[in-house]
């Protein structure tokens, strides 16, 4: 047995592995130590190179059931390096916006930038004129319908709050008569606005491909995020008006990508991969029994649907606690829901799609499993991002990861496993925090006053916390924003 089989076995039975390669003029001295429960065993070789290249081989992931540090090899480091590099810019916000779907390009180039130039002048206009029954920006309430014909391109708009059914399915019916059809709309999900209303809400913009009946470009984010992100950007009093020209405007850089902003301090992150994952998969909705009127796919729910007054109803809901969430939409009359949570006769973590009329209610995808496998299948983007949720998110590590289908995938692929990595870093940080209550008083206070000054007697744990990497000078480290957006929300 060669020692690279000796190593496989002894880590194959759970030791952990210590090693040392040394490099001298003439050979290559490698020595290891496996050790499990007070047993060891240990040897030292010379000049193996198999062992040699194995070992460099090695990363550390955690089991993604138990969380525990396990030693697994890794072919292709590069791909890995490339992987985490994009994250941690992700994860971080020095690159705002991830491009989470990939999607087949379903026009031209010139046809692109004419969609553009359309689509820019148009979202200036709505951006200012305000919707008649809630005073927000018509980018939120109207729909810009395009239409390309003997190569002229010609515009008309829908409002959200009259527009019919068949209105939808007669743009599927054009085909013969066009070339292509393009929608774009905001998306404004709101839980109902009370006194005392704190909650984050959801904004995107997304351009839907009528003959496909697909999302071709788009992008999401929380409202927290997106005003951190753009805040220096953005006028007082005219928020939601900036961020629709400034997420347009971004959107339009990245034709056939969904793009998703990067979290800022952000435990209710969650929730928008799985709205991303409802648009952009193909779930198997069964229409069947339905008057083929109502039978709207989830992506046209989002950009065709009404979300109402926010004063008087509810088009979003999360529930940190119990990791739900519920999407509800009105197309002339009719209400279109979207239930993501672990609940109910599928203890899976699920999608659940409904319409529900005054006088009935269908189920069209019923208690159905978000596999981490199919949507890693379609862009593993998505995927890290969906596992992210897990950095700023304790409830999401509690409550969803141990009921996600396919978690084994993050034993398969290295990829996978990188938010599972940072998430085992984070409870180190966790751990010594807990034991230095001080430390984490400290940093709750940088966290609630960013220019907070500490007292004579904080600043001894000032060079503590920056040689942990939880502070640089006296700001929040992303390390320590991830730790108390974890333990702080």
């Amino acid at each position: 047995m060669s020692q690279v089989e000796i190593v496989r076995k002894y880590l194959s039975e759970g030791y952990d592995l210590g090693y040392t390669i040394r490099y001298q003029p003439r050979f290559i001295q490698i020595s290891c130590t496996l050790t499990k429960n007070g047993n060891t065993y240990s040897f030292g070789t010379r000049n193996d190179y198999d062992l040699m290249w194995f070992l460099l081989d090695l990363e550390i992931f955690p089991d993604p059931y138990t969380g525990k540090p396990k030693v697994r090899v890794v072919k292709d480091k590069e791909s890995l390096r490339i992987a985490d590099e994009a994250l941690a810019d992700f994860l971080s916000a020095k690159e705002p916006c991830f491009p989470v779907v990939r999607v087949s390009p379903l026009t031209s180039e010139s046809d692109q930038q004419r969609i553009s130039v359309a689509i820019r002048g148009w979202i200036e206009c709505e951006s200012v004129l305000k919707e008649h029954r809630t005073s927000l920006p018509l980018a939120f309430y109207n729909v810009l319908v395009l239409q390309k014909n003997d190569g002229i391109i010609t515009q008309s708009i829908f409002e959200k709050d009259k527009i019919q059914l068949a209105s939808i399915h007669e743009l599927r019916k054009r085909k013969s008569e066009c070339e292509w059809i393009k929608c774009f709309s905001g998306m404004l999900l709101c839980p109902k606005i009370s006194a005392g209303f704190s909650r984050d809400y959801v904004l995107g913009m997304l351009l839907y491909d009528a003959f496909s009946r697909r999302i071709e470009t788009g992008i999401l984010g929380t409202a927290r995020s997106l005003l951190n992100i753009y805040g220096r950007r953005i006028r007082k009093g005219r928020e939601l008006a900036d961020l629709a020209v400034l997420l347009t405007q971004r959107m339009l850089t990245s034709p056939s990508e969904i793009l998703l902003s990067s979290p800022f301090r952000d435990s209710e992150f969650s929730p928008t991969t799985w709205i991303v994952y409802s648009i952009s998969s193909k779930l198997p909705c069964e229409y069947s029994g339905l008057e083929p009127k109502y039978a709207i796919h989830p992506c046209e729910a989002l950009v065709f649907g009404d979300p109402g007054v926010p004063r008087e109803r509810s088009s979003f809901d999360f529930k940190r606690r119990g990791q739900t969430a519920y999407v509800g939409l009105e197309i002339e009359a009719t209400r279109y829901v979207i239930r993501f949570d672990c609940q109910g006769r599928e203890p899976k973590f699920h999608i659940h799609y409904e319409i529900r009329a005054k006088s009935w209610k269908k189920t069209i995808l019923s208690h159905y499993p978000i596999s981490l496998g199919d949507m890693w299948k379609l862009d593993r983007n998505l995927c890290l991002s969906f596992l992210s949720a897990t950095i700023f998110d304790g409830r999401f590590n509690d409550v969803v990861r141990p009921n996600i289908k396919d978690l084994g995938l993050v034993q398969e692929e290295p990829i996978a496993a990188l938010p599972l990595r940072i998430v085992m870093e984070l409870e180190l940080e966790e751990e010594w925090l807990g034991k230095n209550p001080e430390c984490m008083t400290l940093l709750q206070k940088f966290w609630n006053k960013q220019d907070y000054s500490p007292t004579k007697d904080e600043e001894k744990w000032i060079d503590i916390l920056q040689r942990r990497g939880l502070l640089v000078g006296e700001k929040l480290s992303v390390l320590a924003s991830m730790v108390l957006a974890r333990n702080i929300q």
